[in-house]
């Protein structure tokens, strides 16, 4: 009988392990598993030199944008993590002049794959999750100016090819609110150089516009009731490693060909979580 019920309680705590073990996700997947439906604001700098100085005048430094986004996140019951961000502008603008983006409509729509693996450092608590970053994004370079007269001539590749790696860290509060912090370095591959026309010269030239970016994000989610998610967050991002040579032959020229030094924003969504 001893015998019996020895065999019992072990049996009972190694059935208890397992399903401690199976479910250590469970509370991160409550957030994690969600689809959200997201709108942002964004605001940036341009540069007219690969050192970072802002343009002249003070008229055309700035931009402005909108966008539309879709989130589709899943953490599975191995810990793998996958959160895919499709986004389009809505709206964009640079104070003060008429100017736009070589190729900014339609050929602004990004589309944002991070896969990573979720590693519980605190029980149902806190959490980080490594991930590598592979994506496509606009290209929001600007060469267009009263003595430079920019051709739509690769427009249709005029983006980004992102590669990057990063890491969240997720803090659970609660069983209905959870905040996280997401780090992130990645290489922008521009798929075409911006083509730059001279006005009573001969010629044309390719300006490089690969580039180095980091960007760092503040979120947090809200499950008010159940399948309801309601999220914002902020983020912060720097660009750097543009080409020198290209940039700064042109500007010697007098050409002030503009680039994203910095952009920031904030988005704000509401969607559903699934198990």
């Amino acid at each position: 009988m001893k015998k019996i019920l020895f065999l019992s309680i072990i049996g009972g705590l190694s059935l208890h392990a397992n399903a401690d073990d199976t479910n250590r996700y469970a509370a991160f997947q409550n957030f994690d598993n969600q689809v959200g439906f997201g709108l942002s604001f964004q605001q940036g700098n341009f540069s007219h030199k690969s050192t970072g100085v802002p343009r002249s005048g003070g008229n055309n430094d700035a931009f402005q944008l909108s966008t539309l986004n879709l989130e589709v996140e899943k953490l599975f019951d191995l810990g793998i993590w996958m959160d895919i961000n499709i986004g389009n502008v809505q709206t964009y603008v640079e104070p003060n002049t008429f100017l736009t983006p070589l190729g900014a409509y339609p050929y602004m729509l990004t589309m944002n794959g991070k896969f990573g693996y979720n590693m519980p450092l605190l029980k149902d608590e806190l959490s980080i999750t490594p991930y590598i970053l592979l994506g496509k994004n606009a290209n929001l370079t600007q060469p267009m100016t009263s003595t430079a007269v920019s051709t739509n001539i690769g427009a249709t590749q005029d983006f980004y090819y992102t590669t990057a790696g990063g890491a969240r860290v997720e803090w659970l509060i609660n069983k209905q609110f959870m905040v996280y912090f997401d780090q992130m370095l990645g290489y922008n591959f521009a798929q075409t150089g911006i083509p730059i026309k001279y006005v009573g010269g001969s010629g044309n030239g390719l300006i490089q516009t690969s580039n180095w970016q980091t960007t760092s994000t503040l979120g947090a989610k809200f499950n008010p009731w159940q399948n309801l998610q309601i999220g914002a967050n902020m983020f912060y991002t720097t660009y750097a490693g543009y080409d020198v040579t290209s940039f700064d032959a042109y500007n010697n020229l007098g050409y002030q060909t503009g680039v994203p030094i910095t952009q920031m924003g904030v988005l704000m969504s509401a969607g559903f979580t699934f198990k």
